[in-house]
């Protein structure tokens, strides 16, 4: 037995399977390390998203649907104003500008989500939320050019019937800036609904990938 064990055959027979076993071991664990820095890689990726994307979009989101709200305040107290005779032109003109600032505001932060959430959508390498970054997308190009396009003009016609001291027009009008803006800020509240979900379910991916 021991000297077949010495056959020159035998040994190198021996050799070359454990030089193969050895070989693929070394290709797995290369394999391995591949793959382990692709994913590091994605993960660091999608990490990036989440802290220059997704977040950042929903913050704008977030501060939209405020402003919103705040503007439907000041138009209030506007309304109050004229409608009580507080006959005090400087502080109406201040809550007019006010409104005015809470208005660009809104759009400002509509259009800053829309660049981050455009951003991502162009980019394509996302957590595969393509199609609901593209709805929330449309729905927001579409409360711009819709509800709160409607809402702006109804604003205006209620200041001049209130600077004209037409209480019945101003009423009148009132009710369709309160539809209006009923429905901007459910449109807004609903679009910022979803961007959180799009990023607690997407941070929760992060967090496995971890594991």
């Amino acid at each position: 037995m021991s000297q077949f064990l010495a056959l020159p055959g035998f040994s190198l027979s021996i050799k070359r399977k454990i030089s193969g076993i050895a070989l693929a071991l070394i290709l797995l664990m290369t394999a391995a390390s591949v793959l382990s820095m692709v994913m590091v890689r994605r993960v660091s990726a999608h990490f990036t998203d989440l802290s220059a994307n997704y977040i950042p979009a929903y913050g704008d989101l977030a501060r939209a649907n405020i402003r919103s709200l705040e503007r439907a305040l000041t138009l209030r107290r506007m309304v109050i104003m004229q409608l009580e005779s507080l006959n005090n032109a400087e502080k109406f003109e201040t809550l007019r500008e006010t409104l005015n600032a809470k208005g660009h505001a809104v759009e400002e932060e509509i259009r800053a989500a829309r660049v981050l959430i455009g951003g991502l959508i162009q980019k394509g390498d996302t957590f595969g939320d393509e199609a609901a970054l593209v709805r929330i997308d449309s729905r927001l190009d579409d409360l711009l050019k819709g509800s709160r396009h409607y809402l702006n003009e109804e604003i205006d016609r209620l200041l001049s019937a209130l600077k004209a001291k037409n209480a019945r027009a101003a009423s009148q009008s009132m009710e369709r800036v309160d539809e209006f803006r009923d429905d901007v800020n459910r449109s807004l509240d609903s679009i910022r609904s979803d961007m959180l979900a799009l990023l607690q379910a997407d941070g929760e991916i992060m967090a496995r990938a971890h594991r």
